[in-house]
């Protein structure tokens, strides 16, 4: 047998595993691979991106996820979920194995739109922006604003159904791009714009649709501004199995336009119903009551005591007035005889004054200290006296005692 001499070509490892990874990187079969598993040892690194490997019940991927695509993922997952992920499959020069670079990556049963909400709900939840704690809808609206499409069939079942229901409401329309590219900032500018205004309650309604045609509801800055509106808010945004995040941020949910347009306004037909039938009400219990007073007091007039009730009040009223009589005798006959004592007492007082005794020729001695002289031992011997008479002083000097 003949051998047959062949170059035999020697690779390094390096060598290798470069040929190795241009072959992968140039094979569209391991390109853009959706694959399904359970995350086992999910964990972010230092530099912000994800290792993990994904598992079935006998074998095991290694995967790596960017942190430039998403830095949250730690968030949303977590060792033990099972996921779908969409990637390239790639190799490692340096250790030789094999990775799948992952560009997408969602929970088994839920896409990313779902994902996104879904953490979009509990961060606000944990912020309070959504709550379970409800603003009352007005009973009585003086101004209402209107989000939603220009020409739509949302606008017109709003306006046809406030109209006929309760016409003592103005409404405030801002029309308002509701899907496709330019629907975020369109929802956004008409919130903005309805702050600017002295609102009792806004409603946000559009038609039903798609999860896709939904998702300018579940925007996050769309959500924020529509939880600053500080009015009552109405979401009508889809239909019953159409869920959006504005939804939860609304003071009320319902699912279509009219049911929106129900909740907002009372019907005035069912008000004039109500009012007639309290004033019915109002009038029987008037009727009733006045029927019972007058048999009360038909009654009270056939009894004896009310007939005679007015003698016995004559009777009474005379008895006050003779004793008012009798007090204000007693009362003058006090007056009188203390007046007569007190002028008893005031003559009393003018006979003992001293100053009346000056008109019948008496004479009041005083010594140089002004004190009154009662007999001739206190007169002798002063430098002087003065003598008071009932027409004036006068000043004796030397004072001397004599026998006689």
């Amino acid at each position: 047998m003949n051998e047959i001499n062949e170059e035999k070509i020697v690779y390094s490892v390096s060598q290798f595993n470069n040929l190795f990874k241009e072959i992968i990187d140039e094979t569209k079969i391991f390109k853009n691979l959706n694959i399904t598993g359970e995350l086992s040892n999910f964990k972010k690194h230092i530099s912000g991106n994800y290792f993990f490997n994904l598992i079935d019940d006998s074998s095991s991927i290694s995967c790596v996820i960017y942190s430039f695509l998403d830095f949250s993922y730690d968030k949303k997952f977590k060792t033990g979920d099972k996921v779908i992920i969409n990637g390239n499959l790639t190799i490692f020069n340096k250790r030789g194995t094999y990775n799948i670079v992952v560009n997408k990556m969602s929970l088994v049963g839920e896409g990313d739109i779902l994902l996104n909400k879904k953490f979009l709900i509990e961060k606000l939840t944990k912020e309070g922006i959504i709550s379970e704690i409800k603003k009352d809808i007005p009973k009585f609206p003086n101004k209402i604003a209107i989000l939603t499409g220009d020409n739509s069939a949302a606008y017109s079942d709003l306006i046809k159904n406030i109209s006929n229901r309760y016409k003592n409401c103005e409404i405030l329309f801002f029309p308002t791009i509701v899907q496709g590219k330019d629907a975020v900032k369109s929802i956004i500018n008409s919130l903005e714009a309805a702050k600017n205004y002295d609102l009792d309650l806004l409603i946000l309604a559009r038609g039903g649709g798609s999860s896709e045609d939904l998702s300018a509801f579940d925007d996050e800055n769309v959500v924020r501004s529509f939880a600053k509106i500080k009015c009552p808010k109405i979401s009508a945004i889809g239909h019953e199995i159409d869920v959006t995040v504005c939804d939860y941020v609304a003071d009320l949910r319902v699912s279509t336009p009219t049911a929106a347009a129900i909740a907002s306004v009372p019907n005035k037909d069912d008000l004039l119903s109500y009012l007639d039938n309290k004033l019915n009400e109002i009038y029987v219990c008037v009727n009733s009551k006045i029927l019972l007073y007058e048999k009360k007091l038909s009654k009270i007039k056939d009894i004896n005591f009310f007939k005679s009730f007015n003698l016995y009040l004559n009777d009474l009223k005379n008895k006050i007035l003779i004793i008012n009589e009798k007090i204000s005798n007693s009362i003058n006959l006090k007056f009188n005889d203390y007046s007569t004592r007190l002028n008893e007492l005031k003559s009393k007082i003018e006979i003992l004054n001293p100053e009346n005794l000056l008109s019948k020729g008496y004479a009041i001695i005083k010594d140089n200290n002004n004190r009154v002289i009662t007999s001739k031992s206190e007169a002798v011997n002063k430098s002087y006296l003065n003598i008071k008479f009932i027409d004036g002083s006068i000043k004796v000097k030397e004072v001397k005692e004599h026998d006689n």
